[in-house]
């Protein structure tokens, strides 16, 4: 869960940050960071988790603990694989963003002193550039919600233990509306992506 618990601990670094910079304007949208084809590849993984789904709930009329068990750990085990992916998406572009602030000071618009011919000196950020970031982490904010509904829900699916055959159906039930929610979630992260989609 490194990747989680990275984009988590930037919500603490940038987000105030962001704050910070009232003169931004974020209505223009994300600025474009996925090719189409990368859109369409995880439209493609939450169609394969929906065929997991199905068969899972086919799984529960037979009530077969053996069954139900392989079916599970392969729909768990794919729900992990999308969380993964997520969290490194996420903690990557957090992980770029903490480094351009680090290259300028956060005053870096109040007046100074500047001589090109001089070394070290303050870096010139402009109101274009604070815009792009203020834009970059609250659309980031977005996605980390999500990595932080998505640990919760694999906390709870890891946490059930394997099926017998005196399970109460109950279980079956509640697991069935954990799954639901994690492939809700992915669809949200696709939705999320497809405003960062570059038009050709």
């Amino acid at each position: 869960m490194t990747g989680a618990f990275t984009a988590l601990l930037w919500c603490t670094m940038v987000l105030p940050l962001a704050a910070a910079a009232p003169l931004s304007d974020t209505s223009l949208g994300p600025v474009p960071k996925y090719s189409q084809a990368e859109w369409k590849k995880e439209k493609e993984d939450i169609a394969k988790f929906d065929k997991q789904l199905k068969e899972w709930k086919k799984a529960v009329k037979k009530a077969n603990p053996d069954y139900l068990n392989t079916v599970y750990g392969r729909i768990l085990e794919a729900a992990y694989r999308e969380h993964n992916q997520l969290s490194n998406r996420v903690s990557g572009r957090s992980r770029q963003l903490i480094r351009q602030e680090g290259k300028s000071e956060r005053d870096s618009l109040a007046p100074k002193a500047y001589n090109p011919e001089l070394r070290d000196q303050p870096a010139r950020v402009t109101k274009e550039e604070i815009r792009l970031r203020k834009a970059e982490s609250d659309y980031l904010a977005n996605y980390v919600d999500l990595v932080k509904k998505q640990t919760t829900l694999l906390k709870n699916l890891k946490n059930n233990k394997p099926f017998s055959s005196d399970a109460e159906p109950r279980i079956y039930a509640d697991l069935t509306k954990e799954l639901e929610a994690f492939r809700d979630a992915m669809k949200e992260e696709l939705a999320l992506m497809k405003k960062e989609v570059h038009k050709r």
